[in-house]
């Protein structure tokens, strides 16, 4: 079984065409019920939508779906990730990323694949990835700023905070983790915006996290 999880009734159509007659399908396309539908059915593979209500923080959610069902593999289908939030959502834990206009055929092989527990990942990534998760092995700062030149912007304790915000931990947990006070880490999160100048969706997600109280 699988869950389908978007708002749009165009992506939704597509998507179980896609998948005829490949599985048994529940649709979700609220928020408010994507946590009991996964509970209930425990599917093998989640597909949903970049762009479904509720998700926010794009890391920060699956987390939490993945702590909602942890046996469920998560596919993540949109047309505006970036490598930068690409990575940043398999450090989350999800399994695949897609174009939302995939092709049937295509949509096929990613569930397959999924479902046997191959992440599918663009191979251009997976050199970007293995270095982050060589990092977080290590206890070093995320390596995700490097790659555009940008490490030498940032402190170690700013490469630190970015990190733990850009994997969707709240400005509270950042402040219990590094041993902080939440003001200063919500000050040091401002800055670091400021400095790296990141695109609108990482951005978002710091932004977030800069409020969060939770």
């Amino acid at each position: 079984m699988l869950i389908i999880a978007t708002a749009s009734t165009h992506r939704m159509a597509c998507w179980k065409d896609g998948l005829y007659g490949t599985d048994d399908i529940v649709e979700v396309t609220e928020s408010s019920s994507l946590k009991t539908c996964l509970a209930r059915h425990t599917p093998q593979v989640l597909l949903i939508d970049l762009e479904f209500p509720g998700l926010g923080n794009p890391a920060a959610s699956i987390r939490k779906l993945r702590q909602a069902c942890p046996a469920t593999k998560i596919v993540v289908l949109g047309q505006t990730a970036s490598d930068d939030l690409e990575i940043t959502l398999f450090m989350a834990g999800v399994r695949g990323c897609c174009d939302a206009e995939v092709e049937c055929q295509t949509l096929q092989r990613v569930v397959a694949a999924v479902r046997q527990g191959e992440p599918w990942i663009r191979r251009t990534l997976i050199p970007r990835l293995l270095d982050e998760l060589t990092a977080r092995a290590l206890g070093e700062p995320s390596r995700l700023f490097s790659d555009k030149g940008r490490s030498a912007e940032l402190s170690r304790r700013e490469q630190q905070i970015a990190a733990l915000a850009r994997d969707g931990e709240s400005s509270k947990q950042i402040a219990s983790e590094l041993n902080m006070a939440e003001p200063t880490v919500k000050a040091y999160l401002t800055g670091i915006l400021r400095k790296l100048g990141m695109d609108d969706r990482l951005k978002l997600s710091l932004m977030m996290n800069i409020g969060t109280e939770s």
